[in-house]
């Protein structure tokens, strides 16, 4: 028989077994670029999930090095409870509040660890209603966990929504169940009314799910998305939603990002973000089950704009070129996409970081060729600015000569 000791230990070695598989697999959709490959194996799997999901590492190694046990039932809800003496902020708990620092105090890693795999969310649901918005913010925080709402919790938060007066609290709720949507119809239906709300807050948090491979495919989700990419009013959803909606794969899109992404000047807030999603919804880091040659095509026609500017192309999408799309689709040409690139690169015009960023995914594509006649235009041009000799033409000149 196995001591209390060893059945602790089982169960933690389990439980990260079980998290680490799942998370290799969800990390396949649609998290950012990881780093290069780390020592720790814990490590590769944290990143590789993305900055969402990226405490597992510090959760799993905290079980397993923590050796006080995880709080039960009893104390859990005497320190949930103790939280009615703390305020709420705009953005969450207030951080000054002794009760919550206690709480914190409290909680082991073993405890963390439950609740990251749902495994207090009977708690929550039963002190959804509690009178203290900062309880109600943590009850629903308890609801969620890494594998998704459980359909007790799922419906516990589609029938209290609708009476929750806090807006942070809803917020919260909305984040913890609505990676259900697509199969679940009443959290569909909840998420698409709360992009809806007065309040900016439950707006991010249900455009975080609707642009979202958990909601591709849902009625309603497309037509939700393209209206508040158009005219939300908030910058913080316009962005979330441009950003985000390649993960949706479906092409209705394209006109919406071709406007969107036409003059930034006029959509200077968002422009970068809605040039990411575009870039996205035909070569996403991660790839894309069915990659849009409509995007792509615009995209094309993006990088050839001009006059260039410190905005026009954004320098942020610029490294998302130095990879084909998944599948390596016929309609795509490494050979055109080097050309667009190059003349980024060599136009002083264009932000310096945008130019180094076009250099840096030639260098990726293997377009030697084309980064020296990148190199010889500027050598030729005489660019006296500052940017232009100290930085482009430097970093370029290190690709031609096989640097990464």
């Amino acid at each position: 028989m196995r001591t209390k000791k060893q059945s602790s230990r089982f169960a933690v070695g389990t439980l990260v077994a079980v998290v680490s598989a799942v998370a290799l697999g969800a990390c396949k959709k649609e998290q950012p670029p990881p780093p290069p490959r780390p020592a720790n194996p814990l490590d590769q799997v944290a990143r590789a999930i993305g900055d969402k999901l990226g405490d597992i590492k510090a959760r799993v190694e905290g079980a397993i090095t923590d050796k006080r046990p995880a709080l039960s039932p009893e104390e859990y809800e005497k320190a949930l409870l103790a939280l009615s003496a703390c305020t709420v902020t705009e953005h969450g708990i207030d951080g000054k509040c002794e009760a919550v620092k206690a709480f914190n105090a409290a909680k082991s890693s073993s405890t963390s660890l439950k609740d990251f795999a749902g495994m207090n969310a009977g708690l929550g649901r039963k002190h959804l209603t509690n009178p203290s918005p900062a309880v109600r913010v943590m009850a629903a925080d308890l609801l969620g966990s890494f594998f998704g709402a459980s359909q007790e919790s799922q419906t516990a938060v589609v029938a209290h929504a609708p009476n929750e007066k806090d807006p942070l609290v809803l917020a919260h709720l909305i984040r913890s169940v609505g990676s259900s949507s697509k199969r679940n119809p009443a959290v569909a239906e909840l998420l698409i009314k709360a992009a809806d709300h007065a309040d900016e807050r439950v707006r991010v948090a249900a455009i975080g799910w609707l642009a979202s491979s958990f909601a591709r495919g849902v009625k309603g989700v497309v037509e939700k998305v393209i209206e508040k990419m158009q005219k939300d009013g908030s910058v913080k959803v316009m962005q979330a939603a441009c950003r985000n909606v390649h993960r949706l794969e479906d092409e209705r899109f394209v006109p919406v990002l071709k406007e969107l992404t036409r003059d930034p000047e006029a959509s200077k807030a968002f422009y970068s973000d809605c040039f990411a999603g575009l870039v996205e919804s035909w070569n996403a880091y991660m790839g894309n089950d069915a990659p849009s040659q409509k995007a792509y095509e615009l995209t094309l026609n993006r990088l050839w704009d001009k006059p260039r500017s410190d905005a026009r192309p954004p320098w942020t999408v610029m490294s998302y070129f130095g990879k084909t799309p998944k599948g390596a689709p016929a309609w795509y040409k490494k050979e055109t996409v080097l050309k667009a690139l190059g003349d980024v690169a060599a136009d002083p015009k264009a932000n310096w970081m945008a130019r180094t960023g076009a250099a840096e995914s030639m260098s990726k594509l293997g377009g030697t060729a084309e980064l020296k006649d990148v190199k010889d235009k500027i050598e030729k041009s005489g660019e006296g600015d500052r940017n232009g000799k100290s930085y482009v033409l430097p970093k370029v000149a290190g690709y031609v000569g096989g640097a990464r």
